[in-house]
């Protein structure tokens, strides 16, 4: 199938909000005007995240930071279906996955699902479950991100993703994600990875662009593209290139993908993260192999839904 139409996401965003004017309400301060009280309304973060319970962790998902608080807990459940080159068949996964908080800053995972990231590759995480094109068991991956620093909006971290293979080969990545928060509810994530591939020795290069907006405290939008370096040093006549899509070697393309969701709060002790994505990987060539499209959108996209489910501190 050579053509494939992106699908328009619609979601139908609604919140509710309920305040209740406390005198020892947090984010508030009192001065004494004599018998007058002025009441100043703190418009800081806490003021957004005071709802949910998470002390510092925001409910609106642009606004929360690269890892997760100390002894927070994410489960994740994601559909992930990836056509990954001409002529072949659709990639469907159902992929489960866990990460925790041991330590302030650092987060560890089984899972293909990071903050910021870009779309999950599917057949990957603590639980992988290939169902297309044949039943069969995904890889295991696992990572590690530490957050080294952060200045003014924007956060800085560094990311170890391993991926042990059980159904391809192995590869690593090394990373620097970067988040940066222009606004309470907007983000721009971005970055630089190294993904080292075994299968012929090769490398590619990533340097992604990630937009999120909260529309409301629940509801947000998100839009990521960028540029991918792949198979860079590799000599595919010797071996066969651990990304079927393209064949040839020292390719720069230009993903494009779109999704949104909703976060539904539970007692301010469980956030969840309904949302969907998709888009093509290359939209856009910047030095198409001979015979290949400039814009091959038919031969390469994805789509995928998913729920995040994210707890408070698990230790108090």
């Amino acid at each position: 199938m050579r053509q494939i139409g992106l699908f328009t996401l619609c979601f139908a965003l609604c919140a509710t909000m309920t305040a209740a004017a406390q005198a020892q309400q947090e984010g508030e301060e009192t001065i004494g005007l004599g018998d007058d009280e002025l009441v100043m309304e703190d418009t800081s973060r806490q003021g957004e995240v005071a709802e949910t319970g998470f002390g510092d962790f925001p409910k609106a998902y642009a606004a929360r930071p690269l890892v997760l608080d100390k002894y927070m807990f994410r489960g994740t459940f994601g559909i992930n279906t990836k056509k990954f080159a001409p002529n072949t068949d659709a990639v469907v996964s159902l992929d489960f996955g866990a990460a925790f908080s041991p330590l302030e800053n650092l987060e560890i995972g089984l899972s293909n699902y990071r903050t910021g990231a870009s779309p999950p590759m599917p057949g990957q995480g603590m639980f992988p479950i290939i169902v297309n094109p044949e039943g069969e068991f995904g890889d295991i991956t696992i990572y590690g991100r530490y957050q080294f620093w952060e200045i003014g909006p924007a956060a800085f971290g560094a990311d170890l993703v391993l991926n042990l293979p059980s159904n391809t080969e192995f590869s690593m990545l090394l990373g620097v994600p970067v988040r940066i928060r222009t606004r309470d509810k907007l983000t721009i994530d971005t970055g630089l990875n190294f993904v080292i591939l075994t299968d012929n020795a090769g490398l590619n290069i990533e340097l992604p662009v990630k937009v999120t907006f909260n529309i409301t405290d629940a509801g947000f939008v998100f839009g990521s593209s960028g540029f991918d370096f792949q198979n860079l040093g590799r000599d595919s006549r010797a071996g066969t290139p651990a990304t079927a899509f393209p064949v040839d070697d020292n390719q720069v393309w230009i993903p494009l993908y779109i999704g949104g969701g909703y976060t539904l709060g539970i007692k301010d002790k469980v956030l969840m993260d309904f949302f969907a994505q998709g888009g093509f990987e290359p939209f856009i060539y910047l030095n198409s192999p001979d015979g290949i499209d400039a814009v091959p959108a038919g031969d390469a996209w994805y789509v995928g839904v998913g729920v995040n489910v994210t707890t408070r501190p698990l230790i108090k």
